[in-house]
């Protein structure tokens, strides 16, 4: 195992933070997603595209809130799963997956309890992770 590069030297103190949540890897590149300090800022979190021979990375995707998930899809396109999108912290069935290719971004689902992971099957299809933490959503009673 060898590190690549070292993100505490670029985003360092509790306000530049950035926390690497997922990791995932596509014609020669990383690509690792974040999350930001708690309580979250909406919009703060980001991708970065790491070239692992040298260390050197760019903003791939910004404007993003609660990464957990990278998955590159058939198409060539980046899936990107939130946790929890418009909330400064967990809250129940508010994450969503992101399509993002050739710079557009498209909503593909809403709604997801406290998503956690994704990944494309063998078949193509793109298979998540919902109630990682926290229980799954119960019927109110009267």
């Amino acid at each position: 195992m060898t590190r690549v590069t070292d993100f505490s030297r670029f985003f360092p103190g509790n306000i530049d933070w950035r926390g690497p949540t997922a990791l995932t890897s596509h014609a020669g590149s990383l690509y690792i997603g974040t999350l930001t300090p708690f309580p979250v800022t909406v919009g703060a979190a980001q991708v970065f595209k790491v070239n692992p021979a040298t260390g050197h990375f760019t903003v791939y995707a910004a404007h993003l809130t609660t990464v957990l998930g990278l998955a590159f899809g058939p198409d060539g396109a980046l899936y990107v799963l939130e946790m929890s999108v418009h909330n400064r912290g967990p809250a129940p069935a508010t994450g969503e997956i992101i399509k993002i290719k050739n710079g557009h971004r498209t909503v593909i689902t809403t709604g997801l309890n406290f998503p956690t992971a994704m990944t494309f099957g063998p078949d193509g299809n793109l298979y998540v992770s919902v109630n990682g933490f926290g229980g799954p959503l119960t019927p109110a009673r009267s």
